[in-house]
């Protein structure tokens, strides 16, 4: 299956919109389409994510995975995850999860010897580096 992992990253009032659109039109074909959206302070992104498997694509497999985590004051993150799928064989799946960093989940992790800064970068790494 072709993967395929995408970090995008806005911070403080910034906007950013990502349209993805991936076409299945071969028999057994598949693709895997993972992003990692992170927006801080007053950010605004927006996610227009779309996988068509069309009717000659029998068998095809398609994943679109998308994983949000918000950090800071009133981030905004819009995700609009879709599936057109025309052949009954294929195999689709999507999800879409939102977590949001909390002070009390820095602080107690903080209280094992590490700063601010350490605890933030270890929780992004795991989360960026984490293969579905």
């Amino acid at each position: 299956m072709k993967k395929n992992k995408e970090v995008i990253i806005a911070k403080n009032n910034q906007t950013i919109t990502k349209r993805i659109l991936e076409t299945l039109t071969k028999a057994n074909s598949s693709v895997s389409k993972h992003l990692v959206v992170i927006a801080k302070d007053k950010a605004l992104v927006t996610i227009d994510a779309k996988i068509v498997v069309e009717k000659e694509a029998a068998n095809a497999r398609a994943v679109l995975k998308i994983e949000t985590l918000v950090l800071g004051n009133s981030p905004k993150i819009v995700v609009l995850p879709q599936m057109e799928v025309k052949n009954s064989t294929a195999t689709v799946w999507h999800s879409v999860s939102t977590v949001r960093l909390e002070e009390e989940a820095i602080f107690y992790v903080g209280t094992r010897g590490l700063s601010k800064e350490e605890v933030t970068s270890v929780l992004l790494d795991s989360l960026i580096n984490y293969e579905c």
